[in-house]
């Protein structure tokens, strides 16, 4: 069983959504600790959960899912993306 830990950011972001996204995120990360999630980002070290349109980033270690970022829309999810290139 993973151990999941949020950045300041994603802790942020998680409090901003509406309580009803909010409930969907919350099953989708409880979720994380036992399967972790398998799509990773090209030519980078993150791993993404797809909820509903919403994404979650994470880095995954030995046991320990690290949530990076939290984004309600895929649109939110693009922007930051194409920022990495």
């Amino acid at each position: 069983m993973n151990t999941i830990f949020f950045s300041y950011e994603a802790k942020k972001e998680f409090k901003s959504l509406e309580n009803t996204t909010k409930k969907m995120f919350a099953k989708h990360i409880i979720k994380m600790e036992t399967n972790a999630p398998r799509k990773r980002l090209r030519n980078t070290n993150f791993y993404v959960e797809q909820v509903g349109q919403g994404r979650v980033v994470c880095l995954i270690c030995t046991n320990r899912i690290e949530i990076l970022r939290i984004f309600a829309t895929h649109k939110e999810y693009e922007r930051w993306y194409k920022r990495l290139d």
